[in-house]
């Protein structure tokens, strides 16, 4: 009679943990590389996986060495990966949706997700001779030292405020113009 209970006891168990375990539960490892043509510091960019809800399910940090990273997926459904690097670093995806259905999807089948950095944000001011502040409206450009060729440009705010974005390393002028007013170091 006891082993009888005992096992009747040890069946209704086993459903019931089959039935909270349920068939949407996986373990699947979504792992990829950050990549570079240029040295970064791959320490300082973390990798984060989010619900499609935009809760934060896990967070890692990338391979000192090599930018890899790992993120484990228990359950199937819809996520998003997302790099978040410092402040003024550009990466390309910013981020990448994830369908998981445990069968077709990318971690599934070990594909990597690969994050691939486009360049460092440069950013100054143009100041008003005496001022702390500068005009809106003046002509910014970056240069490639000597090409003569702008490789970006863009207007200051109020202020005097400018940023140009995706920018690699290298050796780089910056040159500021107005049509109506005359600048001094123009160069930079």
């Amino acid at each position: 009679m006891m082993v009888a209970v005992l096992q009747l006891a040890a069946a209704v168990s086993a459903l019931c943990w089959g039935w909270s375990r349920g068939s949407d539960d996986i373990v699947v490892g979504c792992g990829g590389f950050v990549k570079s043509e240029v040295d970064i510091n791959y320490s300082l960019i973390e990798i984060k996986l989010y619900t499609k809800q935009g809760t934060l399910k896990y967070q890692t940090d990338c391979a000192p060495n090599n930018g890899y990273f790992m993120i484990p997926l228990y359950d199937k459904g819809d996520f998003v990966l997302k790099i978040e690097p410092p402040l003024g670093w550009s990466f390309e995806p910013t981020s990448v949706p994830l369908h998981v259905d445990g069968v077709n999807d990318i971690c599934t089948k070990g594909g990597d997700v690969n994050f691939v950095f486009t360049g460092f944000m440069v950013n100054g001011k143009v100041l008003s001779r005496n001022q702390n502040l500068g005009p809106g409206g003046v002509q910014v450009a970056l240069r490639r030292t000597g090409s003569g060729v702008n490789f970006q440009t863009t207007v200051t705010q109020t202020g005097g405020k400018f940023a140009f974005y995706k920018v690699l390393p290298g050796d780089y002028e910056i040159i500021a113009s107005h049509q109506n007013w005359v600048l001094k170091e123009v160069f930079l």
